[in-house]
């Protein structure tokens, strides 16, 4: 047994993110969520290669994350006569290091129906190192990129919530 909130002394941090993503799991759930902050992951393709990500915050298995302002992601050229799908994911690992980086994932391109390509389904609290949470996916056809598909789930802020059934008894 240890302190969580409160310092053991030394130089050992009392707040591991461990902890820190075991309360978020007790508060919201072990899902993938985006918050209701900022932009909320809005995105739109700035040129014909370039995604743009802008600013919000999220969680993969209570592991938050945040993006202040934007990111841009590369999108491939596709291939004349062609589909494809790709998954623009969130990638956290855990170990041996923290990563938590926007990533682009190419789909197999087909000139039949595209499929989306897997991603990593970790469960950091059940042993994993690594997870992936979906955003967007964006179809291509030919060389033209779709506009981004969103993925995921906007929680809503429990006020909000209690608001939405305050007239229910």
């Amino acid at each position: 047994m240890h302190f969580i909130t409160a310092s053991r002394g030394g130089n050992d941090p009392h707040v591991q993110p461990v902890n820190d993503a075991h309360t978020n799991v007790g508060y919201i759930g072990s899902g993938n969520y985006v918050l209701s902050v900022g932009d909320k992951f809005e995105a739109n393709m700035i040129n014909s290669n370039t995604m743009r990500v802008l600013s919000g915050d999220g969680q993969i298995n209570g592991y938050r994350f945040c993006i202040d302002d934007f990111e841009d992601v590369t999108i491939e050229n596709g291939t004349p006569g062609m589909k494809r799908i790709d998954l623009v994911v969130v990638h956290v690992e855990i170990s041996p290091s923290f990563v938590c980086q926007l990533k682009v994932i190419k789909g197999t391109e087909t000139s039949d129906t595209p499929v989306a390509p897997s991603y990593i389904e970790g469960d950091l609290n059940n042993g994993d190192a690594v997870a992936e949470m979906p955003l967007y996916s964006v179809a291509l056809t030919d060389v033209s990129v779709g506009t981004p598909e969103p993925l995921f789930k906007v929680l809503v802020p429990a006020s909000e919530f209690r608001d939405s059934i305050s007239h229910l008894k």
